[in-house]
């Protein structure tokens, strides 16, 4: 009997990025601008977006580039320099639930930039895009290159899951709220979000800025002085 080599697994399909429409982009701005000030952070949290994603989708709308294509982001750089993990870095540890996994942070000025070329452009109509940096970073790698542009202590401190969750309820998130961000932060753990994507270079004919140049000019700008 001749005996044959069984068939290796099928190699899984590479995990996709969140595609955000159009019509999503457009609803979700208009949501939040209508949203009462102290209501906004919620439309964030339940949709697991920040405030970087609407100001990007906010000015494309209002360049009118919105609706001419659809793009798939993960992580920004800017998530670094506002808003809830902007509170992270100024608090010296980066406490989440993300294992030793990486993400590729792509910078919101080559959304911005991606969005202007499909509003000259008329090749960008109906084109998917999915966007990223130019390389994975680790959380560990993250912390380190923002303490040293900015000269202040900063480290990685990974949380198992229901420890993230049982801070974030502390410190008055609600539970729900907190567990589907820890969701969206183990997708890092997971290796979800360390794609390397060719959707700038498809729409600009460059790479992607690189997260370490988004550090160095924030923390130039002293977004990280406290």
């Amino acid at each position: 009997m001749t005996s044959t080599n069984p068939a290796g697994p099928d190699p899984a399909a590479r995990p996709k990025r969140r595609t955000f429409s159009p019509e999503y982009k457009l609803r979700i701005v208009a949501e939040y601008d209508a949203a009462p000030k102290n209501e906004k952070g919620a439309v964030l949290r339940r949709e697991r977006l920040y405030h970087s994603h609407v100001k990007e989708w906010r000015a494309a709308r209002d360049a009118g580039a919105l609706e001419k294509l659809t793009e798939r982001a993960g992580w920004f750089a800017q998530n670094f320099s506002e808003g809830f993990l902007l509170d992270i870095v100024l608090s010296g540890k980066i406490r989440l639930p993300a294992g030793d996994g990486a993400a590729t942070f792509v910078d919101a000025e080559d959304i911005a930039a991606v969005a202007v070329a499909a509003l000259t452009e008329d090749r960008h109509v109906g084109e998917v895009y999915e966007l990223s940096g130019p390389r994975a970073y680790t959380l560990a790698e993250v912390a380190g290159l923002i303490s040293e542009a900015s000269g202040r202590e900063l480290r990685y401190v990974p949380l198992e899951h229901d420890e993230f969750v049982a801070e974030m309820v502390n410190e008055g998130w609600p539970k729900a709220d907190a567990e589907d961000f820890a969701d969206t932060v183990g997708a890092i753990r997971r290796g979800l979000d360390s794609h390397v994507s060719d959707g700038v270079p498809r729409a600009l004919g460059r790479q992607p800025r690189d997260f370490s140049l988004f550090v160095k000019e924030a923390a130039a700008a002293g977004t990280w002085r406290g």
